[in-house]
């Protein structure tokens, strides 16, 4: 057996093994009655999304009001100008807006769907680069009375791209659609 075959044989034993745990992961969440354990379960499963893994995604500072999320200047990241590709950033600054959101979401749960996304670059993006953004609880608690009012919210994110030295090197405008869906409670 030569050294790539057994790569070969890795990857596809640890690419059936991840698919395996999301399987079951999401097996034991559709089952769940209480919101609290499901969404810790959801929340372990977005861990699991592969094309995430494959970019080396990092979470560097997570609050209910600010996250930051860390992308790689790594070779597979690269386009063909040797910066950051921008379908990763978009990817990766969806994925920071998820994750701020899930982070404090109303109970019960809700589900976040992108409408449409921008990106501005304002230098080259050459290191690697922190994707931020925020939501203040003023704000948050202004979506939680919309999705009870309407069950439903439109809201537009900016996510800061900055690089090694901390200087702003773009932005991610993106117009995302909330959805809730209410708990019923029972006594």
């Amino acid at each position: 057996m030569r050294l790539r075959d057994f790569q070969q044989n890795l990857d596809k034993k640890f690419q059936s093994n991840i698919n395996k745990i999301t399987n079951l992961v999401e097996e034991v969440a559709g089952h769940l009655e209480t919101p609290t354990p499901k969404a810790a379960l959801n929340f372990a499963l977005e861990l699991l999304k592969p094309y995430l893994r494959s970019i080396d995604l990092r979470t560097s500072r997570l609050s209910p009001t600010h996250v930051e999320v860390i992308v790689p200047n790594k070779k597979k990241n690269l386009n063909e100008n040797e910066e950051v590709d921008e379908g990763i950033l978009l990817s990766s600054a969806i994925y920071a807006a998820e994750l701020l959101w899930k982070k404090k979401q109303p109970e019960g749960g809700s589900t976040l769907r992108m409408t449409s996304a921008q990106i501005e670059i304002l230098k080259p993006r050459k290191t690697h680069l922190r994707l931020r953004t925020e939501l203040s609880l003023i704000a948050r608690e202004a979506i939680f009375a919309e999705l009870a009012e309407k069950n439903e919210s439109h809201q537009d994110f900016t996510v800061q791209i900055y690089d090694a030295e901390d200087q702003i090197v773009g932005q991610i405008f993106l117009k995302i659609t909330l959805h809730y869906q209410p708990v019923l409670k029972w006594k």
